[in-house]
């Protein structure tokens, strides 16, 4: 096992690996197996992986590798979601979804409690989009999805240090 400097060389790479394999691809094409918004909830997260992943990199070349912890960390969290959604199939998108409807639903709440003014067309909309669901299938916290995968538990941490700037 490696330790110090050789770990946040190790974490570099993957993360420059990541970022050239997104930029070099294309987005897949839809297969007739995967539900469509199972694909589409796929790529997204892929993406979002991506975007978080290209700020570390701009941080820790900015000399700013403690900021760039943070959008590692996100980066690695959407990972472990992707993987989940990926394995639930429908049933992980709607319990996404469902999650994202709930904080959502907060958000709104909070505002009217603030006495903040939400336009009509604003809450039509989000009451729009607002999914139906059980509110006991909502993703819950990260934790709950990560043991959900304690295969992945072996994947060592990126430090507090967060990447290498001058990879090789």
């Amino acid at each position: 096992m490696t330790t110090g400097a050789t770990d946040l060389l190790l974490h570099r790479q993957i993360v420059d690996v990541l970022v050239a394999e997104f930029e070099r691809g294309k987005v897949p094409a839809q297969r007739d197996d995967v539900p469509g918004r199972v694909f589409a909830c796929a790529w997204g997260l892929y993406a979002q992986v991506h975007r978080h992943a290209r700020a570390a990199l701009v941080l820790t070349n900015a000399d700013m590798a403690q900021e760039a912890h943070v959008m590692v960390r996100v980066a690695l969290e959407h990972t472990v979601l992707l993987h989940w959604v990926v394995e639930r199939g429908d049933a992980g998108v709607a319990a996404m979804l469902a999650s994202q409807s709930k904080s959502v639903n907060r958000s709104v709440r909070t505002m009217r409690q603030a006495e903040l003014v939400v336009p009509p067309e604003v809450e039509q909309e989000i009451e729009r989009l607002t999914p139906d669901f059980n509110e006991s299938e909502v993703v819950g916290q990260f934790r709950q999805i990560c043991e959900q995968h304690e295969e992945l538990s072996g994947v060592p941490p990126v430090p507090d240090g967060g990447l290498d700037p001058d990879p090789p």
